[in-house]
């Protein structure tokens, strides 16, 4: 019989709290890249929607737009397609000192209304 349980409550501290703090440290970990990763999103939405307005001339925004995203445009049959990419640096120091690299890619649509409106009409026609 233990006569002692004030060491037994040592030991099982000493076991189980390291396992604590490695669980919270990878869970701040796992939260700071979702967290990169989303505001990589939405600066890759902002840009993307910014140049689809201005390549339809029907939209600008004087703030709050990242100018360091690459956007290209290409056309296909009713609507002109917009990319834009831009790459995800998530860098640790300290013990597990590496860093990730992820390119992110986002696509915007424009279709040409009014020539989408004179197709339709010319093939809805019926007998």
């Amino acid at each position: 019989m233990i006569r002692n349980r004030r060491g037994s409550a040592v030991v099982e501290a000493a076991v189980a709290l390291p396992l604590v703090i490695l669980a919270v440290i990878t869970m701040i970990y796992v939260l700071l890249n979702m967290f990169c990763a989303v505001r990589s999103d939405v600066r890759l939405h902002v840009a993307v929607g910014e140049s689809a307005g201005i390549s339809s001339g029907t939209w600008y925004s004087y703030r709050n737009h990242p100018r360091d995203i690459s956007t290209a445009g290409s056309r296909y049959m009713l609507r002109k397609c917009i990319y834009g990419t831009e790459t995800l640096h998530f860098r640790r120091a300290g013990m597990m000192d590496h860093s990730i690299d992820r390119q992110m890619e986002t696509r915007g649509y424009i279709t040409d209304e009014k020539k989408y409106i004179r197709y339709s009409d010319f093939f809805d026609r019926g007998p």
